[in-house]
């Protein structure tokens, strides 16, 4: 290290509230202001196994894994874990999917990381809600996550078989009080269609 030494780093990474950095983050903690000695620091830090790369620009402090939904949230922000996945965690969906399902106000993208794939789909910023915090990421309710995947459903991005979900965990009252809020006549008519409810 040039400016400071390993052990230095390594109490200054902890004593940040997040094992999660970009570049921008790694330089106000570290105290760097020059982006070339950033950059090599950077270099070092990993050739060290003292940070991990986790995609473009994005990078992780620990020796344990983190997450695949702490790590979902943080490669596209903002974001949050619905659709199959968040369904398949509920309950609600018996098979697991393949990929990590998010949705975000971002482009639609899939990125694949350590034998691991995440799946963005875009959706407009006045959908982006019925989420909750837990355990460092963020995730739809089981209702949201209905609702998420019935809109993308009704514009032809998505496609499910709403039978052989359980709709015994879903909160019909709230799935209904949710659903109200979507102000979109083709999801409209798609719910009433085939919300068990």
């Amino acid at each position: 290290m040039e400016s400071m030494t390993v052990s230095k780093v390594i109490t200054a990474l902890k004593n940040t509230r997040s094992n999660f950095f970009t570049p921008a983050t790694l330089g106000s903690v570290l105290g760097y202001s020059n982006k070339n000695s950033l950059y090599k620091t950077i270099q070092r830090l990993e050739r060290a196994k003292i940070i991990s790369r986790l995609g473009s620009g994005k990078y992780y402090f620990g020796h344990e894994l983190p997450l695949d939904f702490s790590v979902a949230n943080f490669l596209v922000q903002p974001s949050y874990i619905s659709l199959e996945t968040a369904l398949n965690f509920y309950g609600i969906l018996s098979q697991f999917p393949f990929s990590i399902t998010s949705v975000s106000t971002a482009k639609s993208k899939t990125i694949s990381n350590k034998d691991r794939e995440f799946e963005y789909t875009h959706i407009s910023r006045n959908l982006y809600w019925g989420f909750v915090k837990t355990n460092n990421y963020l995730m739809a309710t089981p209702e949201k996550a209905v609702i998420d995947s019935f809109y993308l459903a009704c514009k032809g991005l998505r496609s499910a078989n709403f039978d052989e979900w359980d709709w015994t965990i879903i909160d019909k009252i709230k799935l209904q009080e949710y659903a109200k809020q979507v102000k979109f006549l083709p999801f409209n008519k798609y719910y009433a269609r085939n919300a068990r409810v």
